[in-house]
């Protein structure tokens, strides 16, 4: 049997055992789908296109120097040393892993992570005055 198809295998296995002891666990993509849930993702994956690569690796430095990044980021599957930021050695433990340089973390592989649970968005009050159509700044509203 291939180390590809024992994977799988293992996966598999996983998937129906998480399932049968009741575990909410998501399986499609890097993003998670539930608050207060669990699911399995690719560390390394930032991009969520099921593969550690060179683009993830880029998503990251993209995302310290604070430029855009793909719309599929996960900072969860991008923090390759689990210490909940993301900073330049995560981008150079995916492109050891890459390399295939032996490092210490589980990059490439799927591992559980918590599903954090988000507050209702708020609506900020208005900060000025509605103002007419053309914009021109007279009150809509006299009192």
């Amino acid at each position: 049997m291939t180390f590809k198809l024992r994977k799988f295998l293992a996966l598999v296995l996983s998937a129906a055992l998480l399932t049968l002891t009741g575990t909410a666990t998501v399986f499609a993509g890097n993003a998670p789908s539930q608050a207060g849930t669990t699911a399995l993702i690719l560390l390394g994956d930032s991009d969520g296109d099921g593969l550690v690569s060179i683009k993830d690796v880029t998503n990251i430095q993209r995302f310290i120097a604070k430029l855009s990044v793909s719309s599929g980021f996960n900072e969860k599957a991008a923090d390759a040393d689990g210490s909940g930021k993301l900073e330049i050695k995560d981008a150079t433990l995916i492109q050891m892993k890459i390399a295939n340089i032996a490092i210490q973390y589980p990059v490439g592989e799927r591992i559980e992570v918590t599903v954090e649970t988000t507050a209702e968005p708020t609506t900020a009050p208005l900060t000025q005055m509605p103002t007419d159509p053309d914009g021109w700044g007279r009150e809509i509203f006299k009192p």
